[in-house]
């Protein structure tokens, strides 16, 4: 029901009052407070205040600083990326502004870290790697921009490692790419590779094209960080230079190899099956990853060579992996000799064979499976009831149930688990 027009004013009357009341007499109306800015506004006003840092009137100058003042650590990134360039007014301007954001002005993080940061330029190296480990406990990813601008007045290659390391794990995001691609030309040799693995958690042309340079072109020590900093983006476009370092040669040493192996396998390449098939020719520890890497692509064409090994005794020591490969690769050519290989002496070839068929999901084979059962090894008893469980292996139930009574309390459970996996709980 519609209210009546006196009604309506009597409502606005009270309204109108309320707020009255609620001011102190000759007291104005406060205005709202300001929105918080987002990340992005926040980083397009420092870069405006920069701007306005170089302005030709002198109060617009002053005006900036104090602004980039308030900003305190979180301007660091874009302060020390800046150029100061011939004018020396904005250069002093912007080395006090600095300075001041690496002493805590501006409050972001505290007293509690402002207090440790007014200390830090009269520390010791040691000191100061204490004081860095204490304001990340403190203040967590939020320091980020700290460590980058500590990171640009730093010249101890122990505390730069540090500070490196601490941004590699916290990720020093957009901002810290100019500050870093900076530092990296003047970083020591044994620094180096940290910084080119901070620059890889900053996806961008820029970090890919340093990770490419010293992958193809640096030293062994460099070239290993590179091999994981490729790793940590994603950089198919690497795929090549890796094959290269993975084949090896006089000069490549077979640390990196395996290094470059091992990326090969993340990275997924499928066009490096033939090369991991020519590795199965070399040392124990080359075959070794290359059989990981044939499983890692799951290379079919790898088949015939793998069967072939399995079946030679020489090969002896490489047969357990060489069947994991198998149940990886999911071949079906693979099913006979893993069948096989449930009757083998040693039970560890026994549960390699049993995890092998489980994975290619050969329920034509839980019957040998479930013989398995009852094996003298405890541990091949447990892999062949997850195993019958997982092919719905109904006719293993009744001996399921007989071993719940079984000594071992791991082997019970897993039986109560198989029998509760089967309907049977």
């Amino acid at each position: 029901m519609p209210k009546r027009p006196g009604v309506r004013m009597l409502c606005a009357a009270s309204a109108l009052l309320a707020c009255l009341a609620a001011r102190l007499p000759g007291e104005e109306a406060q205005p709202a407070p300001a929105p918080k800015l987002t990340r992005a506004e926040r980083r397009a006003e420092i870069e405006k205040q920069l701007k306005r840092l170089k302005s030709e009137v002198f109060a617009e100058r002053a005006e900036a600083a104090e602004k980039l003042r308030a900003f305190g650590a979180e301007a660091l990134p874009l302060l020390t990326a800046a150029e100061p360039g011939d004018d020396a007014d904005y250069a002093t301007q912007l080395a006090n502004l600095i300075r001041a954001a690496r002493l805590g002005e501006g409050g972001q993080f505290g007293e509690a870290v402002s207090a440790l940061l007014r200390g830090y330029a009269s520390q010791d190296a040691t000191a100061r790697q204490q004081t860095i480990n204490l304001i990340v406990r403190r203040a967590g990813a939020r320091c980020v921009p700290l460590l980058i601008g500590l990171l640009d007045d730093e010249e101890d290659a122990e505390v730069q490692s540090l500070l490196v390391s601490k941004l590699s794990y916290l990720s020093p995001g957009a901002d810290g790419l100019k500050p870093l691609l900076k530092f990296y030309e003047r970083a020591p040799e044994e620094v180096k590779g940290q910084v080119l693995q901070a620059l890889a958690a900053i996806p961008c042309d820029e970090s890919r094209k340093a990770v490419r340079e010293a992958l193809e072109n640096g030293p062994p020590s460099l070239q290993a960080w590179a091999v994981q900093s490729v790793q940590r983006l994603n950089d198919r476009a690497c795929l090549p230079a890796l094959r290269k370092l993975a084949a090896g040669g006089e000069e490549i040493e077979q640390d990196l190899r395996l290094e470059a192996i091992n990326a090969i396998t993340g990275l997924l390449d499928e066009e490096a099956g033939p090369l991991f098939r020519k590795l199965l020719e070399e040392n124990r520890e080359i075959q070794n990853a290359a059989l990981y890497g044939l499983a890692g692509i799951r290379d079919r064409g790898a088949a015939p060579l793998l069967i072939q090994m399995l079946k030679d005794e020489s090969k002896k020591d490489l047969h357990e992996l060489i069947v994991d490969t198998m149940g990886s690769i999911g071949d079906p050519a693979f099913l006979p000799l893993l069948r096989e290989c449930l009757h083998a002496p040693a039970p560890a070839m026994r549960i390699s064979a049993v995890g092998a068929l489980q994975a290619m999901d050969a329920r034509e084979a839980a019957g040998e499976i479930d013989k398995l059962l009852d094996d003298a090894d405890l541990d091949v008893q447990k892999y062949a009831v997850d195993a019958v469980a997982a092919f719905r292996h109904k006719e293993s139930i009744p001996k399921l149930r007989r071993m719940l009574g079984a000594a071992d309390e791991g082997l019970r459970h897993a039986c109560a688990k198989a029998l509760a996996n089967l309907g049977e709980a």
